[in-house]
C-alpha cells in the first residue's frame, strides 16, 4: 500500500512565520512546529521554521528549551536543507538560522548565495542574502542585494526592510548621513519601525 503524507499544516507555518514578541509566544510556536514535525518529519518548510524559532530564541536570550538549542537549530536547518529540493526560500531561511542561530557563518552565507542563485527574483531570498553579507560578508554585495530587493518589492510595505538594510550597510561604511536618509525613508514611506534604531 502507499503511504499517504499528512495534510500540510499551513496554519502552523503561518503562525511560526510571525516573529513572536514574547518568550511564551515563541515557545508556543516551537511546540506547534515540533508536533507537526512528529507527523511530517521531512517537511522542509516545517524544519526551516522550527530552526528559525530557535534562532529567534537564541537571539533574544530567552530561556533555552533544551541542553543545546544552538546545536538543535543547526540540526533542524541541516535537515531542512537536506529536504529543500532546490526551494530557494527554504534554503535562505535555513541559511539565516545557520548564520545567526548556529553561528555557522561561512556555511550560512554559502547557503544563502546558493539560494540567491536558485531564485534571484524572490525578494525574501535577496533580502536574506543581503543580511548574510551585512553580518559576515561583503558590504558592497549587501548593498547590491538590498537595492535589488527594493526594486523587486515594487513599493510594497516590505520595502522598508530593504531600505533599512541599505541604511545599515551605509552605517558600516561610515556614510552616516546617507544611512540616516535611507532609514528615515524606510520609516516615513513604509512605517518600518526598525529603521528608527538608525535615525
Amino acid at each position: 500500500f502507499w503511504m499517504v503524507r499528512p495534510p500540510f499544516r499551513w496554519d502552523v507555518i503561518l503562525h511560526a512565520m510571525t516573529w513572536t514578541k514574547t518568550a511564551a509566544e515563541n515557545a508556543a510556536a516551537y511546540a506547534e512546529l515540533t508536533e507537526a514535525l512528529e507527523r511530517d518529519p521531512d517537511n522542509p518548510r516545517l524544519l526551516a521554521h522550527a530552526a528559525a524559532t530557535l534562532e529567534q530564541r537564541l537571539a533574544m536570550g530567552w530561556p533555552p528549551f533544551g541542553p543545546d538549542d544552538r546545536q538543535r537549530c543547526r540540526e533542524l536547518a541541516r535537515l531542512g536543507l537536506l529536504h529543500a529540493a532546490g526551494d530557494a526560500r527554504v534554503m535562505a531561511d535555513c541559511g539565516m538560522s545557520l548564520l545567526q542561530g548556529a553561528r555557522e557563518y561561512d556555511w550560512g552565507l554559502a547557503v544563502r548565495e546558493s539560494a540567491l542563485a536558485a531564485n534571484p527574483n524572490d525578494e525574501r531570498v535577496v533580502v536574506r542574502t543581503g543580511v548574510g553579507h551585512l553580518h559576515c560578508g561583503d558590504i558592497e554585495q549587501a548593498l547590491a542585494c538590498f537595492h535589488r530587493a527594493y526594486r523587486l518589492s515594487q513599493g510594497s510595505l516590505r520595502a522598508g526592510k530593504s531600505l533599512t538594510g541599505i541604511a545599515h550597510a551605509h552605517m558600516i561604511l561610515g556614510n552616516y548621513a546617507e544611512a540616516r536618509d535611507w532609514a528615515t525613508r524606510a520609516f516615513e514611506e513604509f512605517d518600518y519601525a526598525q529603521a528608527l534604531s538608525i535615525t
